[in-house]
């Protein structure tokens, strides 16, 4: 099957909100970033794009599904804490010049325990 990668970049305004998005909201109306086109298919969201494409590539087997889905949920765990470091609005860090430490303390803790719960 044919593959595009996509990606947006200082494009981004023009391309993905004024072209692509409006198209492919036409198919589904929670259209966002990540998404997949599959024939008609359009599917989005992190989460539901990896457990898709476990399904289709055959990867999401009975006996795969709770290993998967944990690691698919710890990931999850990892950007929501990372969201508070990178999002102004989370209270964490809420300046430019905040962002070095609160990055660094952000891979001291949260990140190292996520990542070593993936090993």
């Amino acid at each position: 099957e044919k593959f595009i990668n996509a990606g947006y970049g200082a494009d981004m305004k023009e391309k993905w909100f004024g072209e692509v998005k409006p198209m492919l909201a036409k198919k589904n109306s929670c259209i966002n970033l990540p998404y997949i086109v599959d024939g008609d298919d359009v599917i989005t969201q992190s989460n539901t794009c990896a457990l898709y494409l476990g399904r289709k590539l055959g990867t999401d087997t009975d006996a795969n599904f709770a290993k998967n889905h944990t690691v698919l949920d710890q990931t999850m765990d990892l950007r929501n804490d990372l969201m508070k470091v990178v999002y102004a609005f989370s209270g964490i860090v809420k300046t430019k010049e905040e962002f070095p430490e609160g990055a660094k303390q952000h891979i001291a803790g949260t990140t190292t325990a996520n990542f070593t719960k993936l090993e």
